[in-house]
């Protein structure tokens, strides 16, 4: 699952690439390939005899979140550019950055979607559960 990750990340930063010259078709185009590629490991893994891994599952997430970001060019610039751009560092460095919508502990909102924090480990995501008691 690394080297789907780190391949995700790359196609994170092209499809960027695309969308800021414009070409909204292409950048679709490129992450179609990679969610299909994703889906193909973990199809594969699943014959193996292996569950597909929780990454791969998250990776697929995000990939339908970035097309969503991807529906028309006000979208891609007001949001989807920062949202990608952080995406892809999350998953070159491993780390678990962003908050979705509705977690942050200023927020009383119901989140859209569960925040998914991909690299946190149990011990991480204990101490967050604790601190927002706090709050």
């Amino acid at each position: 699952a690394q080297r789907e990750r780190f391949t995700t990340a790359r196609v994170l930063e092209n499809i960027q690439q695309q969308a800021d010259r414009g070409d909204l078709a292409a950048a679709r185009n490129l992450l179609s390939n990679q969610l299909g590629q994703l889906r193909n490991f973990s199809a594969q893994t699943a014959l193996q005899g292996s569950s597909a891994s929780p990454m791969c599952a998250q990776l697929v997430m995000d990939l339908e979140e970035a097309n969503d970001n991807l529906s028309n060019s006000h979208v891609y610039q007001t949001k989807g550019k920062k949202w990608m751009s952080g995406k892809s560092r999350e998953h070159y460095v491993q780390r678990s950055a962003g908050l979705e919508k509705g977690m942050d502990s200023d927020s009383d909102e119901e989140p859209e979607k569960k925040s998914v924090h991909t690299y946190m480990n149990v011990a991480q995501k204990s101490m967050r559960k604790k601190a927002k008691g706090f709050f």
